[in-house]
Order: structure tokens, then C-alpha cells, then sequence
């Protein structure tokens, strides 16, 4: 989402959390890139705290609806969890 993005990435202001609600809401609507955005957000606490599991939960979503980036962030958070175990 483009608004967003130049919300957290720069342009006028840097305000993360309405970044955060932005891409939230979109990702509620089902906007793929979205979803992948809101993920990360959620895994490096950008607008919010950091909640892993939210995290992979977005990730899975947008994997299972084959975006690419997705996939890789899912691949590498099951791999991160497999070396803790």
C-alpha cells in the first residue's frame, strides 16, 4: 500500500503506528502485499510490539496465496524455529 509506505519509509512524516493501522486495515480486506507488510511490521515491532506469532500467521496467509516474499519470511521463521527446538 502506497500510502503506508510512504508513511513508515518517508515522505512527509515518519508515523509508524498509522502505517501499522493503515496496512492493518488493509490486510483485513484481504490485500495481499498487505498482509506481508503487516507481518513484518508485527515481527520487528514497527507501529506495534513485537508478536512473532502474528507475525507467522500473516506470513502463512499470504504464502498460502502464493506471494513469493511470503514464502521466503514463512520458510525462514520455520527454519528459526526448528534450530531453537
Amino acid at each position: 500500500m502506497v500510502m503506508a509506505g510512504v508513511i513508515i519509509n518517508g515522505g512527509v512524516e515518519k508515523n509508524e503506528v498509522k502505517g501499522f493501522e493503515y496496512y492493518k486495515k488493509s490486510a483485513n480486506q484481504e490485500y495481499l502485499n498487505a498482509q506481508l507488510q503487516l507481518g513484518y511490521c508485527y515481527s520487528e515491532g514497527i507501529g506495534t510490539d513485537v508478536n512473532k506469532t502474528k507475525a507467522l500467521e500473516l506470513y502463512k496467509i499470504a504464502a498460502e496465496k502464493e506471494h513469493i516474499n511470503a514464502q521466503n519470511n514463512l520458510r525462514f521463521y520455520m527454519k528459526t524455529v526448528k534450530e531453537k527446538a
